[in-house]
């Protein structure tokens, strides 16, 4: 469609207002019926997607979640078999008024007299509480 808008005017010598009128009413004519054709073009049919774009970087590890209970504790193993006894030593536990100057090494005493166990270290030859 050609237009039939005027672009001598206005004339620069001797403008004229009628003259404008009727250009400004040509360009409104022009742009009404292009407007008009482009609302009658068909809907355009969409065209198939295109690739996925690549994964984005992964984000930073958020703070670590606070520790859960604690589970139920579990029963008792049955006790292990009782070993053989061992060999038969020097030493002895008996109760006594003093403790004697010596005794034999690992001797276990009880003084009566100081309410004290004490155990002779012959290394030492000397009696050390115990407790």
């Amino acid at each position: 469609m050609a237009s039939l808008i005027d672009i001598s005017v206005p004339n620069a010598t001797a403008p004229r207002t009628d003259s404008m009128r009727d250009n400004f009413s040509r360009a409104k004519i022009e742009i009404e019926a292009l407007q008009s054709d482009m609302a009658a073009l068909p809907t355009p049919t969409p065209g198939a997607a295109g690739a996925t774009g690549p994964t984005g970087a992964t984000g930073t590890t958020g703070a670590t979640g606070a520790t859960g209970a604690a589970g139920a504790t579990g029963a008792d193993g049955a006790t292990g078999a009782t070993g053989d006894p061992g060999a038969a030593g020097d030493g002895i536990a008996y109760s006594t008024p003093a403790l004697p100057g010596s005794a034999p090494d690992g001797t276990i005493a009880w003084d009566n007299t100081n309410y004290q166990l004490a155990i002779y270290i012959a290394a030492f030859n000397a009696w050390f509480p115990l407790g």
